[in-house]
């Protein structure tokens, strides 16, 4: 994503973070369901990003639910380079005991800058970048 279409998209209403991914994994967590009470598991992809936040370096963690169709996190291949910065575009923004938590819907996306201005491909199907 360009810094036009990222500034595009702020002016739109959009909450959008940018920082460099550090890290990331995909947890099964296990819940039981309200409605119907019965137990049931879904697959959380965590992203660690570092920021500047109040003018101090700080450390985020960004949180997606993978699509229904995966059903074990062993299925989530993480395609993000560690280092580059990516477009967070956050559903949901807290902060959980002084730790800044968001969670996203869609996949992030690479900050294009002059030497890297591919798109990212998709984290939770596994895709190299690029295609």
């Amino acid at each position: 994503m360009t810094p036009e279409v990222l500034f595009r998209r702020f002016l739109g209403g959009h909450l959008l973070f940018v920082g460099e991914f550090r890290g990331g994994r995909a947890d099964q967590q296990r819940f039981v369901d309200r409605k119907s009470g019965l137990a049931s598991s879904r697959v959380i992809i965590t992203y660690v990003v570092e920021c500047a936040i109040g003018g101090a370096f700080n450390l985020m963690k960004i949180c997606q639910r993978a699509p229904e169709t995966v059903t074990e996190a062993e299925q989530v291949t993480i395609t993000l380079k560690r280092g580059r910065q990516y477009i967070f575009e956050l559903e949901a923004f807290k902060n959980e005991h002084g730790c800044p938590v968001a969670w996203i819907s869609r996949e992030p996306a690479l900050l294009a800058t002059s030497n890297e201005p591919e798109p990212v491909g998709s984290a939770r199907e596994g895709r190299p970048a690029g295609s």
